[in-house]
């Protein structure tokens, strides 16, 4: 759950799964049918009333309003404390409050206010509710009038033939019961609720009616301490054996030396609210997606897994996994797609689950899996494996095939952790490494993988300090028309000065910046920089040229970038010609996504090229689709051009239809002679490499336009 949600929401939520074609897969219809009687269970027989994480009212039903006769507008958006006196306020922040921000439930009994001033007694039950996070972001109260079961408890204290005679109207079980739990006295509600004859319980003892050894020596305990009044929940059966769950409240009688010579017993069946309570719990602990256990659930089995095992000397393992390129699933076919997938691959991971494994979805396409008593690494390693041959399989989703895999990291207790947040955090971390190296594979955790995670999160700090403190800087590549030898145009390339390592590669840092987000923030600086450094060679008189800038697919992907875009072109002056964007070919895959950006970029008038063009996402339709004006040949296809007949026909194809689409061509990696010759008579082809310059600094390059401003440089 990524947002608060309104219990409004929650009912259109339901409705929604409903329409949504899901009705046919059966555990579906049945979670949802188990909500929509849940909700309406609630709403007949319990007062609702809803707070968001600070204890702000957002939700009350009609069956409170009815009974306190307040309006909605007097209640939401107040503090809960409006339904309570003073005191009783008090005492819910002082003692339940913490109680519930620790993300326990909470059960009690609560004196409560009336709009005018009237008073009434709930049994509430307050639960917590978390978000993908595991931060708490509201509170459901359920709660039961008890006013009236209050008021002859009272009465009973003062009198108990005046007790008797209110009992025998009553739809509670009350009865008095001696030191041995021997009926002295059977209200009419256990004919009408349990069936049995009066005269023949008044025969019996309670524990005749008790379904469970543990509710007779429970209920034995505290007839034998002759303590004060004592609340517990007791399961009886009814002449037929059908089990009716019992909130009993045991009061001790006592006579004029203050010895207890016998005990009240009242009781109300709570069947429904149990179930109630049930269904909640289970939302509480499990995704309502998959039906997978959450991370709350989750995180309390791995704790007490690692509590048994170390008491047992025993090993399990935790293992982490997310499913490979998933965000370009829902981008491409759409969340109701997404979300099949996500039921399909917790099914097929399931399945392959020992019967003491545990696995959970934490959100997204995050799952967790415990492997208990795994036997040997290689034994676990056969247990991955066979998971991942179930994935080689492509999955139907509505009449679509679609293939996924995924990535997962693996720690071990104890070698790699002893608590909870260790053996998950490691997991993490070694998913993390195996995502960065290849898809659809897995790897055991490291010490030195979390030496890699923590020199990632010091690249992600310092990135942040580096744009702020001028750390970032520009160098400077040559393109070069092949034909006429002729300066054609610069690339402009990030260098990071990292204080105390030094010039750190784009690869160290770029990735990092893309997943983090902040290659919004060095984007925009690395568009201004270059912008401004062109504007200044143009001032000094040197020949225009283009410089071209690489733009990540995420900063395309951000409705503000062409705004800001244009916003740096007006304020360094540059005419937008001599601008020139260049993306990988990657871009191709999300083109959906970008198409109209791309259009409105080219509309300003600066150009788009294509960068690392042949290396896996090639769409002719899109080249021809899109506004391309360069076509950047990958650099793996130039290393061997000068021998591999099989490079020279791939790249001489890529020729052949920029000339067809009037496009430019230009080569990367250009390094010898013999690779610049194989190019030397092709026409509209220009090239790029160590063999023309290295990127250069700033002062550098101009001196490189300086003496290759008009001469030929070959």
């Amino acid at each position: 759950m990524n947002s608060k949600r309104s219990w409004q929401a929650f009912d259109s939520d339901l409705e929604c799964l409903q329409n949504r074609g899901l009705d046919k897969e059966e555990k579906k219809r049945d979670f949802v049918m188990k909500l929509l009687q849940m909700n309406d269970a609630l709403n007949q027989t319990a007062l609702i009333v809803v707070l968001d994480e600070i204890g702000k009212i957002t939700h009350v039903n009609d069956r409170l309003l009815a009974l306190t006769k307040f309006t909605k507008a007097d209640l939401i958006d107040q503090d809960y404390s409006v339904l309570y006196e003073k005191p009783t306020a008090d005492y819910l922040k002082a003692e339940v409050a913490p109680t519930l921000t620790a993300g326990k439930i909470w059960r009690g009994e609560i004196k409560s206010r009336t709009k005018n001033n009237g008073r009434y007694w709930v049994h509430a039950v307050v639960i917590p509710f978390f978000n993908e996070r595991g931060e708490i972001y509201q509170y459901i109260s359920v709660n039961n009038d008890i006013t009236e079961r209050k008021y002859m408890e009272l009465l009973a204290n003062k009198n108990k033939e005046r007790y008797r005679l209110i009992t025998e109207n009553s739809s509670d079980l009350i009865a008095t019961i001696d030191l041995n739990g021997n009926f002295d006295y059977i209200s009419p509600s256990f004919d009408h609720l349990l069936g049995f004859d009066i005269d023949f319980l008044e025969k019996e003892n309670i524990s005749y009616l008790l379904c469970y050894k543990s509710d007779k020596d429970k209920l034995l305990e505290i007839l034998k301490k002759k303590e004060k009044s004592t609340r517990i929940e007791l399961c009886l059966h009814t002449k037929t054996y059908d089990k009716i769950e019992m909130e009993a409240k045991v009061s001790p009688m006592c006579d004029a030396v203050n010895e207890v010579y016998s005990f009240i017993i009242s009781m109300r069946d709570i069947t429904e609210r149990k179930r109630s309570e049930e269904t909640i719990e289970h939302l509480a602990y499990h995704d309502s997606l998959t039906e997978l256990p959450n991370r709350r659930y989750f995180m309390k089995q791995l704790t007490s897994e690692a509590e048994t095992a170390c008491d047992n000397k025993e090993k399990f393992a935790v293992a982490f996994l997310d499913l490979d390129q998933f965000k370009l699933v829902n981008d491409t076919l759409g969340h109701e797609v997404g979300d099949a997938l996500l039921i399909e691959a917790a099914k097929k991971i399931s399945n392959l689950l020992g019967e003491k494994d545990i696995i959970a979805r934490l959100g997204g396409d995050e799952f967790t899996i415990i492997f208990s008593d795994y036997g040997s690494t290689e034994k676990l390693n056969k247990k991955i494996n066979k998971i991942k041959k179930a994935f080689e399989e492509s999955i139907a989703i509505n009449g679509k095939l679609i293939k996924i895999s995924f990535s997962m990291g693996v720690s071990r207790f104890p070698q790699d952790g002893k608590d909870a947040d260790t053996l998950l955090a490691r997991a993490d971390t070694a998913l993390y490494a195996t995502k960065n190296k290849v898809r659809n594979g897995h790897a055991f955790f490291k010490e030195v993988m979390e030496k890699e995670s923590i020199e990632r999160m010091n690249i992600e700090r310092e990135l942040r300090e580096a744009v702020d403190n001028d750390q970032l800087y520009l160098q400077y590549q040559p393109k070069i028309n092949l034909a006429t030898s002729e300066l054609f145009s610069f690339e402009a390339l990030i260098r990071w000065k990292r204080p105390n390592v030094g010039v750190v590669p784009p690869i160290s840092f770029i990735p990092i910046a893309e997943e983090t987000g902040l290659i919004h923030a060095v984007g925009h600086w690395v568009l201004r920089k270059a912008c401004e450094q062109n504007k200044k060679w143009q001032d000094k008189g040197y020949r225009h040229l283009p410089i071209s800038v690489n733009v990540s697919v995420k900063q395309l992907q951000d409705p503000q970038f062409y705004d800001e875009l244009k916003y740096i072109l007006q304020d360094t002056g540059l005419d937008a010609k001599w601008l020139n964007i260049e993306v990988t070919e990657s871009v191709f895959f999300k083109a959906h996504l970008i198409e109209e950006m791309l259009q409105r970029i080219r509309s300003l008038g600066v150009g788009l090229s294509i960068d690392d063009f042949g290396t896996g996402f090639s769409s002719l339709a899109y080249i021809k689709k899109m506004p391309i004006d360069i076509i950047k040949v990958d650099k793996t296809f130039i290393d061997d051009i000068d021998t591999s007949k099989e490079s020279q026909a791939i790249v001489q194809a890529v020729i052949t239809l920029a000339e067809a689409l009037e496009i430019i061509v230009i080569v990367e990696g250009i390094e010898r002679y013999e690779q610049l010759i194989y190019f030397k008579d092709q026409k509209n082809v220009f090239g790029q490499g160590f063999y023309f310059s290295r990127p250069l600094d700033v002062n550098d390059a101009e001196r490189f336009i300086k003496k290759y401003n008009k001469a030929p440089i070959i």
